[in-house]
């Protein structure tokens, strides 16, 4: 156990609350940090495990029947506990499509939509994958209760390598599998994405339009950050709650975000927990 009397702690004990994005506590959720054991949630949708002193690292919540979790987490050793919420989302119902060697155009809620080139997917060992696949698109619906959802840090790399914070327009999980592995784009092969736009206005406070454009993002699952790939343009469309989406091109499948990098001054908060506990946020 670590020493109560120390200046600093070699690691601490991380007490973690899941729940959906009805705020329903998640039994059940597999909750790993690094190369360590996974733990699960109790029905109150809590676990806890350790956590070390030192480095940025990730913590991954996963569940059968929702989109994976990704929450960063840097513990500098001086307390001996930290807490730390996630919100998990259901995935969108899959949809089944055979002879994917051929391509195919799928749509999802909100107006999601994957368009895959003739012969665009790989297995997990590099071998073309023919016959029949599973497609989801899960979008997260950024305006209202289930932004909880949203996967990572509001913060991510710009195309300039400069760290910065983002406000997400909306964000959807791709993800393709076949017999439960899942599946990459091939190399040197693009697929386009259509991504809902869920704020029916921009930053400045004009109706989001077509023709406008947005910059398109990845989640880093080895970071909990997003890195800039893109962009994408908006358009319009029926099936978008808004109207809107905005359609781009990209190289790999993720977690896909669109966002924007705000302009913000900073203010200097001070804060307190119980004696003993760290606070981790998002």
């Amino acid at each position: 156990a670590p020493d109560l009397f120390a200046d600093t702690f070699e690691s601490a004990l991380l007490e973690v609350e899941v729940s959906d994005v009805a705020g329903q506590p998640l039994a059940g959720v597999s909750v790993g940090l690094g190369t360590g054991a996974p733990v699960l949630t109790a029905a109150d949708g809590t676990a806890s495990l350790t956590v070390g002193a030192g480095a940025t690292q990730v913590v991954r919540f996963t569940r059968a029947g929702y989109t994976d979790q990704f929450k960063p987490l840097y513990f500098e050793g001086r307390l001996r506990r930290a807490f730390l919420r996630a919100q998990m989302m259901p995935r969108a119902t899959a949809q089944v499509v055979g002879n994917i060697e051929a391509g195919a155009v799928v749509g999802g809620p909100d107006g999601a939509v994957l368009s895959l080139p003739p012969n665009a997917l790989v297995g997990p060992g590099g071998a073309p994958v023919t016959g029949t696949v599973t497609i989801g698109m899960t979008p997260v619906d950024v305006s209202g209760a289930e932004l909880g959802a949203f996967p990572g840090r509001f913060a991510g790399y710009a195309a300039g390598g400069a760290l910065v914070p983002i406000v997400s327009a909306g964000t959807v999980e791709y993800l393709i599998t076949q017999g439960g592995a899942p599946l990459q784009l091939a190399p040197g092969v693009s697929a386009t994405l259509d991504l809902p736009v869920y704020p029916p206005l921009n930053q400045d406070g004009a109706p989001v339009a077509a023709g406008q454009v947005i910059p398109l993002w990845f989640l880093d699952e080895t970071s909990g950050l997003w890195r800039q790939e893109g962009q994408a343009g908006v358009l319009a469309s029926a099936a978008s709650p808004t109207g809107f989406v905005a359609r781009g091109t990209v190289s790999h499948l993720s977690w896909w975000n669109l966002d924007h990098v705000p302009e913000i001054g900073f203010l200097r908060v001070r804060g307190f927990a119980p004696p003993g506990y760290a606070i981790a946020s998002n």
